[in-house]
This record gives structure tokens, C-alpha cells and sequence, in this order.
């Protein structure tokens, strides 16, 4: 069985034109190559697919799209949409109601969202050629997360999930979970590891390192956790000649270094010529690079945070 697991997938009002035109060349690029083939394409569905414009009251923004994305969506062969995550209930249940209403119209899956908690629960099951998948979509406990009287996502919990995962393993031997981590969420060290690189620094691993620990611990069975959220891995395929050039060159330099014999130093664009845009490379010590932090000024991000 083939089986392709995205991150994000998130319809704007900035997309919706190219999504109502069908310009899916320009929406997915050389990336549309990756769902062919693929018994299985999913995706985490970040936002609602509706009209509506009466977004929740909320700190992060809300995110919606134009629900003609569902039938761009088929068209690419998107067939299993996770809906547990921060996003979904932007707009309430009305956008919910949109949402799930164009995925049924084109036949899209979906899962990780209930009426309440209980239903929120329940796994979701592909077979073929009897093979069985089984998909757990969960969620930090955000905006969304259902409970017993009300409507949401599927909420992580470090023992109702531990649960879901034992059901799935007696149906499949392959069990998929599908975590939603949003950075809105409120004690957030709850569910880090707690483990530090060289520098001091948090490993930003959230409910997906912590919930691969559980599965170890409380269950034994073979598993590990890949977070989709880091961006030199799931954007690499979209990175210009610029950085691929660059990342190649800084690499040569560090190989060299290491030849002769250097030690606590760290390959580093040292000056570039920005009239022409010509890199200088260089080694400098480590020390003078860890933990010397520069942030992007605040005056450069939009007042939403999302962008600069």
C-alpha cells in the first residue's frame, strides 16, 4: 500500500481565485507529482472550506477558503483529510457544516472531528487487498477540542490516546496518528520532552515526541514520531538555487576545515556583497555563533503574526 502524509493544508481568501479557476499548476507546483499513484493521500485540513465570514473570537487568526478547494482537492486525488486541529471551527459550526459538506460532495474522507467527545474518537479504517491502515487524528486541547456535551476536534490525552491507539492495533498492525500541534495552546511544557540540546535550548517537540515516549512505554510496540512542521524538511523541495547553492558551498568549506585539522569552529557566510549578491565563505568560531540569537524585528511582522 502507497500512502502519502502531508502536513497543512490550508485554503485562503489569498487562494481562493486560483482554487475557483482550477489553477492547480500554480497551487501545488512540482509538488502535484507526489500524489499519483498513492492509495492513500492525506492531509490535515487547516480551516474551513465556507463562505461564512463570521470568524470566533480567538488570538491567532481564522483561516477559511473558497469550498470549491474540496473539488480541487479530488482532482489531485486527495482522499482522507484529518479536521483535528486548531483551524477547523474558525467559523464556528456553520463552517464546519461547509466544510464537511464539500467533502462529502466530492467523497473525501475525513476524521478526527464528532459530535462530541465520544464520536470525536473514533478511528478511521482503510483496506485493501486486505491490508488494514488505521489513523488516529488528534489535537492539542486549543479551540476546537470536543467534549462530552459539545461538538470538535478529537483532543490529545495521554490516556484516552494511549486507548485509541490499543483499539486501532487489534483491527491493524499499522496504526497512523496524526497529531495537530498549534502554537496557541497554554502550557505548552506540559507536553514537551523536556530534553535540551548542547546549548540549553528546548527541543520544540511538543505531543508528538511526548506521545511516541507513551506508545513506547505503556504499549512496547515499534514506533517513531517524524514532525512534519520543520520547514528545511517538508519545504525542501521549493528551495531556490540561491539556498541550494549556498548550503552546498558552506558544506565544502566545512568538510576543508575538518580535513586540517580545525576544531570549535562553524562554517558561516562571513560577508556577502549585497550590491551583487555574492556570498563570502569563511569559518568562525562556535562559540561566536551559538546562542547568538537575532530575531526578525517585530515592526516587520503583520499585526496578525502570520506574515512580513
Amino acid at each position: 500500500m502507497k500512502i502519502l502524509l502531508a502536513g497543512d493544508f490550508c485554503p485562503t481568501e489569498c487562494t481562493d481565485e486560483l482554487f475557483k479557476s482550477k489553477d492547480i499548476k500554480t497551487l501545488f507546483g512540482d509538488t502535484l507529482s507526489l500524489f499519483e499513484g498513492n492509495d492513500i493521500n492525506f492531509v490535515n485540513m487547516e480551516g474551513a472550506l465556507t463562505e461564512s465570514d463570521a470568524g470566533i473570537e480567538k488570538f491567532g487568526p481564522c483561516l477559511k477558503g473558497t469550498p470549491i478547494a474540496a473539488e480541487v482537492m479530488k482532482d489531485v486525488g486527495i482522499n482522507l483529510v484529518g479536521l483535528s486541529n486548531n483551524h477547523i471551527f474558525d467559523y464556528g459550526i456553520q463552517g464546519y457544516k461547509d466544510t464537511v459538506a464539500a467533502l462529502d460532495e466530492q467523497g473525501i474522507a475525513y476524521t478526527g472531528f464528532g459530535k462530541n467527545y465520544e464520536d470525536a474518537r473514533k478511528n478511521y479504517y482503510f483496506e485493501k487487498n486486505g491490508e488494514k491502515i488505521a489513523f488516529v487524528c488528534v489535537c492539542e486541547s486549543e479551540y476546537s477540542y470536543a467534549l462530552e456535551d459539545r461538538m470538535g476536534s478529537r483532543l490529545f490525552d495521554c490516556y484516552d490516546t494511549i486507548a485509541d491507539v490499543r483499539e486501532a492495533q487489534k483491527k491493524s498492525r499499522t496504526v497512523i496518528v496524526a497529531v495537530s500541534e498549534g502554537v496557541e495552546l497554554d502550557g505548552l511544557d506540559e507536553f514537551q520532552s523536556g530534553k535540551v540540546d548542547n546549548f540549553g535550548h528546548k527541543y520544540l517537540s511538543g505531543i508528538g515526541k511526548c506521545l511516541e515516549e507513551l506508545v513506547q512505554d505503556r504499549i512496547g510496540c515499534k514506533v517513531r514520531s517524524v514532525e512534519l512542521n520543520i520547514l528545511q524538511r517538508c519545504a525542501a523541495h521549493i528551495a531556490s538555487e540561491t539556498d541550494l547553492a549556498e548550503a552546498e558551498s558552506l558544506g565544502v568549506v566545512a568538510v576543508k576545515a575538518a580535513a586540517q585539522g580545525k576544531t570549535g569552529m562553524v562554517s558561516a557566510i562571513v560577508n556577502r556583497n549585497t550590491a551583487d549578491y555574492i556570498p563570502n565563505y569563511g569559518i568562525v568560531p562556535v562559540c561566536d555563533v551559538a546562542n547568538k540569537i537575532k530575531y526578525v524585528p517585530r515592526e516587520w511582522i503583520n499585526e496578525a503574526g502570520n506574515d512580513v
